[in-house]
């Protein structure tokens, strides 16, 4: 039950949110700026870490209001 929970808490949903927007980011920048392969794994990872310092940042955020 508690796994059903998780699937469906917000901070999941914030998760595939964020993955969402960057997979959509990466398939616009594979689109409109063909690259090398390294070219376009260095913009994914920046991209990646970027998406992925936002929500821990906004997850530390969250946890000093409480």
């Amino acid at each position: 039950m508690a796994y059903i929970r998780t699937l469906f808490h917000g901070m999941t949903g914030l998760a595939v949110g964020i993955h969402l927007v960057e997979d959509i980011g990466l398939l616009s920048i594979g689109r409109f700026a063909p690259l090398p392969w390294w070219g376009a794994f260095a913009i994914g990872i920046s991209f990646s870490w970027l998406m992925m310092g936002a929500i821990i940042y906004w997850v530390q955020r969250q946890g000093r209001r409480a």
